[in-house]
């Protein structure tokens, strides 16, 4: 009886040892959706964003900042993305014939797996580039485009 019960013990913490899996969670990419509206009559004359516009983005990161309790973005000291051109991708929903627009990096980029980001960005002139003396500071909030030239209609 003994050897019984030392075999069903055995059994039991054979059993109990379970392999353990660590799991991560794939990278999402950095996305954005366009704006429904316009916030000021100045850049655009339509309220959809055009989707043959890129637009250059700049992100700072801070690892242990919620960028919900802030009023300043001083803390998020460290670059993550540096004036990069952000592209649109349009896809195709569920099969619908309607359509998500949002825009991704040119070259993707992910999200941290852990800390928060800050954002900002420009419209990228139609026909150009991103401009590569391009600026923004997030300390003091100033962004800085040399050498723009304001098209005439």
């Amino acid at each position: 009886m003994k050897k019984l019960f030392i075999s069903i013990l055995a059994v039991a913490a054979a059993v109990a040892c379970t392999k353990t899996n660590v799991d991560f969670e794939q990278p999402a990419e950095i996305g954005f959706a366009p704006v429904a509206s316009m916030s000021s009559k100045a850049a655009l004359n339509t309220t959809t964003y055009p989707t043959d516009q890129p637009i250059g983005i700049w992100s700072n990161y801070a690892g242990d900042v919620n960028p919900a309790t802030v009023s300043d973005y001083t803390k998020f000291a460290t670059k993550y993305l540096d004036n990069v051109k952000f592209i649109n991708r349009t896809t195709v929903v569920e099969d619908k014939e309607t359509a998500t627009a949002n825009w991704g990096g040119a070259t993707p980029y992910y999200w941290p797996t852990n800390g928060s980001l800050v954002f900002a960005g420009y419209s990228i002139q139609e026909g150009k580039g991103v401009n590569t003396k391009a600026t923004y500071n997030f300390s003091t909030d100033v962004m800085t485009i040399p050498d723009y030239v304001q098209e005439l209609s």
